[in-house]
């Protein structure tokens, strides 16, 4: 279970939650792979105001690692964005205990639906063009919500998109420390899960609550 974080908001009303997320997984993920610790990352990303909508405006970045955690903390592009009071980034905190699990998963499945479909569509196109008539199948599969983010990498110098999805852990479930080198979950491989930080204005007043009684 990770038992460190820091969080970043994205101070302006009216920025592009996706675009922003995109440069920090890209930063995060340049750190860790500075380090070599792609086979073996303890570090994961999360989204806690994540919504049907949009990622949301807040990026947080957990470990069980403090001293490295501070390290990313302090990447060029993290302190830039906040000598522009563009972003504004937490200390480093621990996590409160028995907050439920959850799991953020890049999804490779959805592009390669995705690419597979356009495919068939420029196929189909082609042979009505030719005044072929071919039945028109029902590839499309249906996800839950996911948001595409897009993001860059520097050793392939190309740009990527990330199908991101958040998925609900049974607390009886038990927490695993395995994630991408993106800092996510996946679909088999890494089933890495984080604390979800959403739930804590509700963790403390619960606590309050117990205390008072």
């Amino acid at each position: 279970m990770l038992t460190h974080y820091f969080s970043i908001t994205y101070v302006p009303d009216d920025c592009d939650n996706e675009l922003l997320a995109g440069r920090c997984i890209a930063e995060f993920h340049k750190f860790i792979s500075s380090l070599r610790l792609i086979e073996n990352n303890s570090f994961a990303i999360g989204f806690p105001n994540w919504s049907e909508q949009s990622v949301g405006n807040e990026f947080a970045i957990f470990s069980n690692n403090s001293e490295l955690l501070s390290a990313i903390k302090y990447q060029p592009y993290f302190n830039l964005m906040k000598n522009e009071e563009l972003f504004s980034i937490t200390d480093i905190k621990p996590v409160p205990n028995n907050l439920p699990q959850i799991r953020f998963i890049r999804n490779q499945s959805i592009g390669k639906i995705f690419i597979g479909s356009k495919k068939r569509r420029i196929q189909r196109s082609i042979t009505r063009n030719n005044k072929e008539h071919t039945p028109i199948s029902n590839e499309d599969r249906e996800f839950d919500t996911f948001h595409k983010v897009s993001c860059s990498s520097k050793s392939k110098q190309q740009q990527f998109i990330l199908h991101i999805q958040k998925g609900i852990i049974p607390r009886t479930t038990d927490s695993s420390n395995s994630y991408n080198s993106y800092g996510l979950a996946t679909n088999n491989k890494h089933l890495g899960t984080v604390p979800d930080l959403s739930k804590i204005p509700f963790y403390y007043e619960d606590k309050l609550s117990n205390k008072d009684q």
